[in-house]
């Protein structure tokens, strides 16, 4: 809205509240935006890999790989794929009042002012968004260590390491995981 546009609200208090949950909002539908786009770049890449494994394995043959490993990246793949598509598909964002509320501030059918309504409402749809936000970086999350570890062990399969090899990268991965995810709950935590 432009200054020619906004409604006249009845104190400076109103005016900043409506100006500032506008601007939570669409921060909010920018970052949801933000987690569909890394999950679907992520989705894309994984359904890249897979086919280049499947290549590699026909190129290579069967004997030139370690079979139980290329099952577990195949399976943190899959689970890849899958946290991608729910990510994807999870993003509902209230971005401003629905047809329905429209219809009854039209109407007047409001218990109180129209504009203390509304800024009631922006209260319920920050926090709809917030918990969409959480949720939908939770499953960027694991889409993404499943991504990693699929690679990893895609990479453990395609080079024939042994078990110890194996478990050597994998308790690695764990460890680099529980860092990145450590330092991701503090930042949620600080905000």
């Amino acid at each position: 809205m432009t200054a020619s546009e906004d409604p006249e609200w009845r104190n400076n208090r109103e005016r900043i509240t409506y100006e500032e949950g506008r601007h939570v909002l669409e921060a909010q539908k920018s970052d949801i935006d933000d987690i569909d786009d890394k999950a679907l770049r992520t989705v894309r890449i994984t359904a890249l890999l897979l086919g280049v494994g499947a290549t590699g394995v026909r190129v290579i043959g069967t004997s030139g790989i370690n079979k139980s490993v290329a099952a577990l990246s195949l399976f943190s793949f899959l689970l890849s794929l899958t946290f991608g598509v729910i990510v994807y598909n999870e993003s509902n964002e209230v971005i401003g009042p629905k047809a329905s509320y429209l219809g009854r501030l039209r109407r007047n059918e409001m218990s109180a002012p129209w504009e203390a309504d509304l800024l009631v409402q922006f209260e319920g749809w920050i926090s709809a968004n917030q918990t969409i936000v959480e949720f939908n970086g939770y499953l960027l999350i694991a889409c993404q260590l499943f991504f990693v570890l699929g690679v990893s062990l895609g990479a453990a399969s395609l080079l024939a390491l042994k078990s110890l090899e194996i478990l050597t990268l994998i308790v690695g991965l764990l460890f680099v995981v529980t860092v990145v995810l450590a330092v991701i709950q503090s930042r949620v935590q600080n905000d």
